[in-house]
């Protein structure tokens, strides 16, 4: 290994995501000697540890000791070394040198992130709308990756940490995993990790993405720009979904009112017009209940008992206009009785209708006979 994967150190800046744990201890010291290495997590090829160095916490990546001498374990821990030094994101676990560690010998120190792995983090049962940044987060680096023709091809929730200060995504193990194969010879196919993420959103946001998630899985998108498209339009159409709904219910709202206010409408005008007909029938009536009497004052004695059916007998002196009189109204009622029954048969159908006409004639008829009475 050469010099200046031991020397020029940038784990000693601050990282700019802001997820390393600052240790502030006192009566610490600011050494650049390793302290409190601490084994963590052992894994097939590699060992785990944490360690203190300039009062920070890191993580150290060391082979396991019966691979640290085998050019194979060599190699790869160097190429893991070279990918991830090169790889700059927020969402990334940031790489920082590979050096040599006492009792350790080789190992790639790495940015420490105090968090919980996704399978974890979502035993807790976070909001919705936390698991959507999340998923954003993840979709975010995964372009990232992909624009530099490298594929991740072990995602899952064990290689994706959310930190437990903001829950923001860190992505890890790119090297060695559980499994050799974890470098694919074919590190432009990002099918792969698309599939994969297709199973994540399911686990994620199981009840909002569902036809996304399963059309993610079938391998239907071909890069992360079509899934956060898709994403993207899933969500509107949920967010639509009230809207639409509010629309339809206000214009049936509408068409509701419209047809109460026509359909009353049209009873205003049908009551409007039945009451015309009935007044209109009344006035004519009326006239001819005056023209009768008219016609009747001018009869000769012979010519009024004649058209009323009335005896020769019946009086005819001055006393019995009044009964001439009432005797004319009550002929005359008779027949506006029949003028009455005939609009009444207009509205057979509406047993209201016929009673409100029946009213208004009986009350008008009154006041007519009322008022010819005391002429």
């Amino acid at each position: 290994m050469q010099d200046e994967s031991k020397n020029n150190i940038p784990w000693m800046e601050s990282s700019s995501s802001g997820f390393e744990e600052a240790i502030s201890r006192q009566n610490s010291v600011f050494s650049r000697e390793w302290s409190e290495l601490t084994l963590v997590q052992e894994r097939r090829n590699c060992l785990i540890y944490t360690g203190i160095r300039y009062d920070r916490r890191f993580l150290i990546k060391a082979l396991r000791p019966e691979h640290r001498t085998l050019t194979q374990y060599q190699l790869l821990q160097q190429k893991e070394f070279r990918l991830g030094v090169s790889l700059n994101h927020p969402h990334i676990a940031a790489t920082y040198s590979l050096e040599e560690v006492g009792g350790l010998g080789e190992c790639i120190v790495q940015e420490w992130v105090d968090g919980a792995t996704l399978n974890d983090w979502l035993k807790a049962n976070p909001a919705r709308n936390v698991r959507e940044r999340v998923l954003n987060q993840l979709l975010e680096v995964l372009g990232y990756l992909h624009s530099r023709q490298l594929t991740h091809h072990d995602l899952k929730g064990d290689n994706i940490l959310v930190t437990r200060n903001g829950n923001n995504v860190k992505l890890i193990d790119f090297g060695l995993s559980e499994t050799d194969d974890s470098v694919s010879p074919t590190p432009n196919d990002i099918k792969q990790d698309i599939i994969r993420t297709g199973f994540l959103i399911k686990r994620l946001l199981p009840h909002h993405y569902t036809s996304v998630g399963r059309r993610c899985t079938q391998g239907k998108y071909t890069n992360i720009s079509e899934l956060q498209r898709a994403l993207y339009c899933r969500k509107q159409f949920v967010r639509a979904v009230p809207v639409i709904i509010s629309v339809f219910l206000l214009a049936a709202a509408c068409v509701l009112f419209y047809a109460a206010y026509n359909e009353r409408n049209a009873e205003q005008n049908e009551e409007r017009q039945m009451l015309e007909t009935v007044n209109t029938a009344f006035e004519k009536h009326h006239s001819d209940i005056l023209q009768t009497i008219e016609e009747a004052e001018l009869m000769s004695h012979e010519e009024f008992c004649t058209k009323f059916n009335l005896p020769l007998s019946f009086p005819d002196d001055a006393l019995s206009q009044l009964v001439r009189r009432q005797q004319v109204i009550s002929s005359i009622a008779q027949k506006g009785f029949s003028i009455r029954d005939s609009i009444m048969d207009l509205y057979s159908d509406d047993e209201m209708k016929q009673s409100q006409i029946f009213e208004i004639w009986t009350q008008k008829t009154a006041v007519l006979v009322n008022n010819l009475l005391q002429e």
